[in-house]
């Protein structure tokens, strides 16, 4: 009798655990950073070349109920070095809670944005750390995943339907009580022929976020070429240019030429490589120059 219960008992919680998935994903990496024009420390100049690193570890939880809803949610810890030398210990993230059927997904809290959700919108990005990502025309002004600590709390809700998606998201106003300003935003987008069209707008408390974002990405040869074009609530145009290609069976380069009408000199670029060294390692560098100030860096990223 003993055994039949255990049996039992064991049957039982191996049909909970099959319900129920647990992930860990992420990256790490590490290198050197040049900066020419480094901030400061304590009043005290910050060195040009520093090491900078980063480790990131996703957790991803997910279960699946008896009418065929998945229910998951996402924690994430992250620490990074500064390029003042010193080193953030990794810290835990707000969670994104989300349940999705077909191709419907509703999700809340620490919400992915649906501005900076659209594709090709960091293509071009150079490096091992993206080098300041001046050829994202958003200029990060749109909810995003907060990687790290307290974020604004918002829902979305995303519907993918072959070459089409559309997301729409918000942000509560209410959720801190320093960034207490509202977001809209919705944005959609189709692939079709090897192209794929978006477009995204956004109503904003934010005086310098986000208002109207435009992408046209597809490839031209053996590359994959993107176009894209922004205009903030302060009527601030900025545009740009992305490029990436396979230049070798193991090497991509990657590039990108930015004009921002609020910028001092309205002119960013930059360009970079990856070097697939196998079993998700990779060797990546680059270098731009942001608004005439010039960055660079080398080493190396892992996927696990």
């Amino acid at each position: 009798m003993k055994k039949v219960l255990f049996a039992t008992t064991a049957l039982i919680a191996t049909a909970g655990m099959a319900a129920a998935d647990v992930k860990l994903s992420g990256y790490g990496r590490f290198g050197l950073l040049y900066n020419e024009t480094p901030g400061t420390t304590g009043g005290v100049a910050d060195d040009e070349v520093s090491l900078t690193s980063r480790f990131r570890l996703n957790i991803d939880g997910t279960t699946t109920a008896d009418n065929g809803v998945t229910f998951g949610a996402r924690v994430r810890i992250q620490g990074d070095s500064a390029d003042n030398g010193y080193t953030n210990a990794p810290a835990f993230s707000a969670a994104r809670f989300y349940a999705m059927s077909g191709g419907l997904t509703v999700a809340a809290g620490n919400i992915l944005g649906a501005i900076d959700s659209m594709p090709y919108l960091y293509h071009g990005s150079v490096g091992l750390t993206g080098l300041g990502y001046a050829n994202v025309v958003t200029d990060f002004g749109a909810d995003e995943f907060d990687s790290a600590g307290p974020s604004r709390s918002g829902v979305e809700v995303i519907y993918e339907a072959d070459m089409f998606t559309v997301h729409a998201s918000y942000s509560d106003p209410t959720s801190t009580t320093v960034n207490n300003q509202e977001r809209a935003a919705i944005a959609g987008s189709a692939t079709f022929s090897g192209y794929t069209v978006a477009l995204g707008y956004q109503e904003s408390d934010f005086g310098g976020d986000v208002e109207f974002v435009a992408i046209v990405a597809g490839e031209v040869g053996p590359a994959t070429v993107s176009g894209a074009y922004a205009q903030d609530h302060a009527g601030n145009d900025q545009f740009n240019l992305g490029l990436s290609a396979d230049v070798a069976a193991a090497t991509a380069i990657q590039a990108y030429f930015n004009h921002d009408e609020a910028a001092a000199t309205e002119e960013s670029y930059g360009i970079g490589f990856t070097h697939d060294i196998g079993g998700g390692a990779s060797l990546r560098g680059g270098v731009a120059s942001l608004n005439g100030d010039t960055r660079a860096d080398l080493g190396v990223l892992f996927n696990f």
